[in-house]
């Protein structure tokens, strides 16, 4: 049930296009309408935005906590898994790491610290 759909709001609506009721009052309310269902559209679409940087965000996160060899790890199997020495493989190791951070940083802007203005 959508929220026009009340008994309070089908009452408001009935009385509102009565027909002793003035075109204008019609004509502002429906304006009314029409911004606040503008205005609710743009917070969805700024949700939207945020959650889809938070999750890539975390993505990246998970990758670099989970996804990379440990240094130790690296030591010891590199020159078989990669053909690379130790210092080489680490370096591509750090490097790949690096470029995770900036694709989930990638557009966006440092949050204000002291919060949302009231």
């Amino acid at each position: 049930m959508s929220e026009r759909d009340t008994p309070e709001t089908d009452a408001f609506y009935d009385a509102l296009y009565a027909p002793n009721v003035p075109e204008d009052l019609r004509r502002a309310v429906d304006a009314q309408e029409r911004e606040y269902a503008r205005r609710l559209e743009r917070q969805r679409d700024e949700l939207a935005d945020a959650l889809a940087q938070q999750r890539r965000m975390y993505d990246a996160l998970r990758r670099i906590a989970r996804g990379y060899q440990t240094p130790d790890q690296l030591r010891r199997g590199s020159e078989k898994q990669y053909g690379l020495d130790y210092t080489e493989a680490l370096e591509y190791a750090y490097e790949n790491m690096q470029q995770d951070a900036k694709n989930a940083i990638k557009g966006l802007r440092r949050p204000r610290s002291e919060g949302p203005k009231p």
